[in-house]
């Protein structure tokens, strides 16, 4: 699980981050590496479970949108309600496929638009308005 790619996605406003099943250790090892953006996407490490989404990785990368892939009535029962309380405290959207199906995010870079398969959507506007970003 700790050898999983971390990958960011960084377009203009925009932050993607995908994480794969990092632990905290990883985590703490990487939380610096991301510099703050005015948006950033996180899916959640490890299905939301009690060994990652520490309180300093989730306050470090303070995304929007936190995305839990995990699956309906799984054994494991991720994701854990202390990670989504994390989630909640910085104020992030959650989306939780095994309540919303399938989750898209389409981006211009200064915005974000999040629909899942059961119709629950978001829309996330960049505060900020950088002089290198074309006209939309």
């Amino acid at each position: 699980n700790d050898d999983s790619i971390v990958l960011e996605l960084l377009w203009r406003d925009v932050s993607d981050v995908l994480t794969g099943d990092i632990g905290a250790d990883v985590e703490r090892n990487i939380e610096s590496q991301f510099a703050p953006v005015p948006v950033r996407v996180l899916k959640v490490p490890h299905h939301g479970s009690l060994t990652s989404s520490s309180s300093s990785f989730v306050h470090a990368l303070a995304p929007r949108v936190a995305v839990v892939s995990v699956g309906r009535g799984n054994r494991f029962g991720h994701p854990a309600p202390a990670v989504l309380q994390r989630y909640d405290e910085i104020g992030a959207t959650v989306f939780r496929t095994d309540r919303d199906g399938a989750v898209t995010v389409d981006s211009d870079g200064a915005s974000l638009d999040v629909h899942s398969f059961t119709g629950r959507t978001v829309h996330i506007q960049s505060a900020t308005k950088s002089r290198n970003h074309e006209p939309l």
